[in-house]
């Protein structure tokens, strides 16, 4: 939810407790963002036409938080006025409640492909990137390659990390102060002091 204040935190946050959504989940939204729940729709999604229930697992990232969108909220709340707790239940009800299967489609080899060759506007035509590229994508081994460096990116995302100071202490993703009331994860607390 696209909460712009504490007050509108807590109504959508009341919604999801009341529907059952651990605390202890809903603390930590914040820490998606658009795209991750979009993530989260197409897992309910492939969830639900794949038929899997408590027994299986579905993995999927959460690409970015809420920190990347606070003049996304900004102009929704300017647009829809204040997230209110029947708003709230609204969004619940047709963005949650209401996934359904509908636009899911299990693709074989062809639709794969044909997917794939859509990139080549935004890859080659956009990115400047080669053909050659592009086509790296489709073969297996380049991701076995890819996943040959996981360890030298870990040790990246660590350096970074640590010079941000990410881990230690994450600004708050809607822009405002410490709010006791309401302690959603690490928010609130003072960005950490970089090491001269």
């Amino acid at each position: 939810m696209l909460a712009s204040s504490r007050d509108q935190q807590v109504e959508g946050l009341a919604i999801l407790q009341q529907r059952g959504v651990p605390e202890t989940f809903t603390r930590q939204l914040p820490l998606v963002g658009i795209s991750g729940i979009s993530n989260l729709i197409g897992a309910i999604k492939a969830a639900r036409y794949f038929e899997l229930d408590r027994r299986d697992v579905v993995l999927f990232p959460l690409t970015d938080s809420m920190a990347l969108y606070r003049s996304r909220a900004a102009q929704l709340r300017a647009e829809h006025g204040a997230l209110t707790r029947e708003g709230a239940a609204a969004i619940f009800a047709r963005y949650l409640s209401g996934i359904d299967t509908a636009n899911l489609r299990e693709l074989g080899y062809w639709d794969k492909k044909a997917l794939h060759n859509l990139k080549y506007f935004t890859w080659v035509e956009q990115q400047g990137k080669t053909s050659q590229a592009l086509a790296n994508l489709w073969d297996p081994d380049f991701w076995t390659q890819a996943l040959g460096q996981a360890d030298a990116w870990d040790a990246l995302i660590r350096e970074f990390n640590e010079r941000t100071g990410v881990l230690r202490c994450s600004a708050d993703p809607l822009g405002e102060k410490k709010a006791p009331s309401l302690p959603i994860g690490r928010f609130g607390c003072e960005p950490a002091r970089s090491r001269a």
